[in-house]
């Protein structure tokens, strides 16, 4: 809106009252008052909404679903400019999903009218599965998806509405969201840094209101990395748990996909969407075992968040929330001095580690022992570590060239 303009509402009333009095001013401001009060409203209801809230508000007939997904394809519009998170934006489709939703006698599925958004390796019927790559989007070459994959079949049987595919890198074969078809996706909270990969579209899609929840995959942390990176829930579900049919492979082995969303109620009820009946698989439905007061934990590596110094301030945090921390993986040795200088309410779980770590330390002379729940600790430089050459059977210097 450009002010002193006669896009500005109170331009025009100022103006009207000079012009033509004061009758056409308060006609005015009663003009404009009410769509600027019902667009703050809306605001003020939408952003961070969880599915809980939005079941809620159709119940109490507060907004139609046509309303709600004008109101998410209005944000993309203005932002994504920005923050790049979604590839394709499905407006006719979603759209025309609302105004059948809206027209049903009454609401069905756990998804009802909730608006979300697809990972652009997964196929939605009618609309392009780039995968990430510029290849799949040549003009008259399109790689237009005959069919739905399984999870959205699933997601739209539930009600689902899907307002877009997200931005993600060629063939999901990075850590970061850069891609060959639609360039770079921003983190939500500073669009300077990346929000990870290879699903850092649907994070940051879901982290910017674009959308209530999304899917992501994963072949080797691309759910898990990017949620961290945005504060929201990722879930990365047990082989076999949720069918990849009709999602563009990176490793048939390792490949999975998940949901993604705001809190661990919203991932619940959309994991209980999509999964497939497996008898080998915990019974759902999983939204039975959410518990309000369960406990939460930190889980870190001091390799990773930046050696003991972070992981001390870390804990030094935890504490004061008494939030347990269970620091873990490359560097052991680390954070069992970190879990040392700390309360057992703290760091309650060292003994488990080393006992679950043990392969990692098998070739070290003095490797992690716990007695009764105690463990020595050594002030040797390199926290102590020897290698134990009667474990070796033979070593071999390496040249670089």
């Amino acid at each position: 809106m450009e002010y002193g303009s006669w896009t500005d509402p109170m331009w025009r009333a100022f103006h009207a009252m000079r012009m033509r009095g004061w009758g056409w001013c308060l006609l005015l401001l009663l003009l404009s008052a009410p769509a600027g009060m019902a667009q703050d409203a809306m605001d003020h209801d939408l952003l961070e909404v969880t599915v809980p809230q939005l079941q809620q508000m159709y119940r109490d007939h507060k907004y139609t679903v046509t309303q709600v997904v004008q109101w998410y394809l209005a944000r993309i519009a203005k932002y994504n400019g920005i923050y790049r998170a979604v590839q394709n934006v499905d407006r006719l489709g979603a759209l025309a999903t609302a105004a059948r939703e809206d027209a049903e006698a009454t609401p069905h599925g756990a998804l009802w009218g909730i608006p979300i958004v697809t990972k652009a390796n997964t196929s939605v019927k009618g609309l392009v599965t780039t995968d990430g790559w510029r290849g799949y989007i040549i003009p008259g070459h399109e790689l237009v998806a005959p069919k739905d994959a399984d999870i959205v079949a699933r997601l739209r049987a539930a009600g689902a509405i899907i307002v877009g595919q997200t931005n993600m890198p060629d063939f999901a074969a990075s850590d970061t969201n850069r891609s060959t078809a639609f360039g770079r996706t921003g983190n939500a909270y500073d669009v300077r840094f990346s929000p990870g990969g290879s699903s850092g579209g649907t994070v940051t899609a879901v982290t910017a209101n674009f959308a209530v929840l999304g899917n992501g995959t994963d072949t080797g942390n691309s759910i898990r990395m990017p949620s961290a990176t945005s504060s929201v829930v990722g879930v990365f579900p047990s082989r076999g748990l949720v069918s990849i049919a009709g999602i563009a492979p990176l490793d048939w082995l390792l490949d999975n996909t998940g949901p993604i969303a705001r809190d661990v109620t919203d991932a619940t009820i959309a994991l209980d969407a999509v999964a497939e009946p497996n008898p080998k698989a915990e019974r759902g439905p999983y939204t039975s075992y959410l518990k309000a007061d369960a406990l939460s934990v930190i889980q870190c590596d001091p390799e990773w968040c930046g050696g003991t110094s972070e992981l001390m301030k870390i804990c030094t945090l935890a504490s004061v929330f008494d939030v347990p921390v269970i620091p873990h993986g490359h560097s052991l040795h680390a954070a069992l001095h970190l879990i040392a200088s700390q309360s057992p309410a703290v760091c309650p779980l060292a003994e488990y580690l080393i006992l679950k770590m043990r392969s990692y330390y098998h070739f070290e002379k003095h490797a992690p022992a716990p007695t009764r729940a105690h463990f020595t600790l050594t002030d040797a430089p390199g926290y102590g570590i020897e290698l134990d050459d009667s474990k070796i059977e033979s070593r071999q210097k390496m040249h670089w060239s």
